[in-house]
């Protein structure tokens, strides 16, 4: 009887894990989770775009400027990152970020890493938010635990409990809505500094 309820309570996780997969935006170019955009900026420089970009990382990056946005008649605080930059050249900007938390009472850590691309050309930005993973670890006896994985994966690498299954599940949606709070700061952050010192 055990066992039937457990496999009964994998099956209507694992209903709703393909049916929340459905909803997470893929780039049919790459088949990666995929948040972009391309910004029409008239008047603003390469050089210009490029600044701003990365400004707006290290302003967030450094949660120097956290934002309040509404989203659902609710408001949420623009989440902080980190932000590591791998690529600068002339029309390409790339960053490996992350959302991290620990809870040292509950022995939880938790993160949610992904790249920020832009590609830069006169008048014009795209950004990429992509290539997402997830890690939960938790240890509340010692021994630790843990779920990590692609977001394009339905399932985690590891051999997982169905309620390590559900937190694989709510974190994935949860780097969701973080990006896409990102993304919408992102925009308003260009528009706002629409003129730098590279514009005359």
């Amino acid at each position: 009887m055990a066992k039937k309820f457990l496999l009964l309570s994998l099956s209507i996780v694992f209903f709703f894990i393909s049916e929340a997969q459905k909803d997470f935006p893929i780039n049919p170019s790459t088949g990666l989770v995929s948040i972009n955009n391309v910004m029409v900026l008239s008047g603003r420089s390469k050089k210009s775009l490029k600044e701003t970009a990365e400004l707006f990382v290290k302003s967030y990056s450094d949660n120097i400027n956290p934002a309040t946005i509404k989203d659902n008649n609710d408001k949420i605080k623009m989440p902080s990152f980190g932000a590591k930059k791998t690529l600068d050249e002339d029309s390409v900007l790339a960053f490996d970020c992350n959302y991290s938390a620990v809870d040292l009472k509950r022995m939880i850590m938790e993160t949610i890493s992904f790249k920020m691309l832009f590609y830069l050309k006169d008048n014009k930005c795209k950004y990429d938010l992509t290539n997402f993973s997830y890690l939960y670890v938790v240890a509340p006896t010692g021994v630790p635990s843990q779920v990590s994985g692609k977001f394009e994966n339905s399932r985690p690498d590891q051999k997982a409990s169905a309620r390590l299954m559900k937190q694989w599940e709510e974190g994935k949606l949860k780097g969701i809505k973080y990006s896409q709070i990102v993304a919408k700061e992102m925009e308003e952050f260009f528009k706002r500094n629409e003129k730098s010192q590279f514009d005359f």
